[in-house]
């Protein structure tokens, strides 16, 4: 007799990592919900094409999600939080809500994984390459979050409160890259902007900056490895950092990669300045090991790094771009400003 199908609610599916995880549980079988806003959070279909389900909904109005997803299931095996709102209005309204899915579900006699996404930006920014005793970031490191994502940082440590109701996984991934490739697609931006406008291309950071960045797949492909852990017990109440297996690269390397892959004809400067809000892809130093998440579940990444397949990741985000990708669209958005102050500097 086979196994019922198992359930996956993703919240903030109509996201770059949560699309993501999404996609991953729904090409291994689950039964995958992802609860969106609006129904113009999947323009192209990239979600319903693997059939993964849309719900209508928000953290703000928890009663009116619920019966959105009660409508397609009542019990899930898997929660997974994706979402990049980081109010503390959000904060409770998801708590709430995944407090109220699994109590259904304990009804049901199922305890639900939910698995919270925060980042390994909550460590605080580490050396630059070559610095003298310089060690990875572990899940035993220090909390120094910036204060604009501190509230991220500990509030997602607060899931970890209901071990009666469900069991508890933090995630740390760094960085991620691949199709619109999230922030890293302001590196294409930017080369191409210099190319079209024959300039020297100018990179505001340290060229010893490391850059650890993980494909969107390899990262989704974790929460999968995590969710299908045979000893439930072992990942209740764990946090794993998500990152590369490979050492890391650079912003040099990152820098030397555009200046192939575009023919850059006037070059690449990495400009060394001071970690602001304004720079923060191009000087947030980090390298952040995973070992952990890799000798529990056997979880590795096999996508080739960014600067190491930069001809790929360039026709990728191209696509994005004609296709006018949704995550792509709502990132150029939020960052206008930064990306034409950018622009101007490459210009100058």
């Amino acid at each position: 007799m086979s196994s019922p199908q198992k359930t996956a609610l993703i919240i903030g599916a109509n996201g770059y990592i949560g699309g993501a995880v999404a996609r991953a549980f729904a090409r291994a079988s689950y039964l995958t919900l992802g609860l969106v806003r609006s129904n113009s959070s999947d323009p192209l279909g990239d979600l319903t094409a693997y059939n993964i389900r849309l719900v209508i909904g928000a953290a703000s109005n928890v009663s009116a999600a619920v019966t959105s997803i009660q409508s397609c299931t009542r019990t899930f095996d898997l929660i997974v939080i994706a979402t990049e709102d980081r109010s503390l209005s959000h904060f409770e309204g998801t708590i709430e809500l995944v407090c109220a899915l699994a109590k259904l579900s304990n009804g049901a006699g199922i305890k639900p994984l939910v698995i919270f996404s925060s980042g390994c930006k909550d460590y605080g920014p580490g050396d630059l390459d070559g610095a003298s005793n310089m060690k990875p970031h572990t899940e035993e490191t220090s909390l120094k979050a910036p204060p604009s994502l501190m509230p991220r940082t500990l509030n997602a440590l607060k899931f970890l409160e209901y071990p009666d109701l469900f069991d508890a996984v933090i995630t740390r991934p760094t960085n991620v890259h691949g199709y619109s490739s999230s922030y890293y697609g302001l590196f294409i931006d930017l080369a191409l902007a210099a190319k079209e406008k024959h300039t020297r291309l100018m990179l505001p950071g340290d060229p010893r900056t490391i850059m650890h960045s993980v494909h969107v797949d390899d990262c989704a492909e974790a929460y999968l490895a995590i969710a299908e852990h045979p000893d439930r017990k072992q990942v209740a109440g764990e946090i794993f950092n998500i990152s590369p297996g490979q050492k890391y690269e650079t912003l040099n390397r990152v820098a030397s990669a555009l200046q192939k892959v575009f023919q850059l004809e006037n070059g690449v400067d990495c400009i060394a300045q001071e970690l602001s809000p304004a720079n923060v892809l191009f000087a947030w130093s980090q390298w952040v090991g995973s070992e952990k998440i890799r000798e529990l579940t056997g979880w590795k990444d096999t996508r080739p790094m960014f600067a190491e397949d930069m001809w790929r990741y360039r026709r990728e985000f191209e696509k994005a771009v004609r296709d006018k990708d949704v995550t792509l669209l709502r990132l150029r958005s939020r960052f206008e400003g930064a990306i034409k102050q950018l622009v101007s500097a490459t210009e100058a």
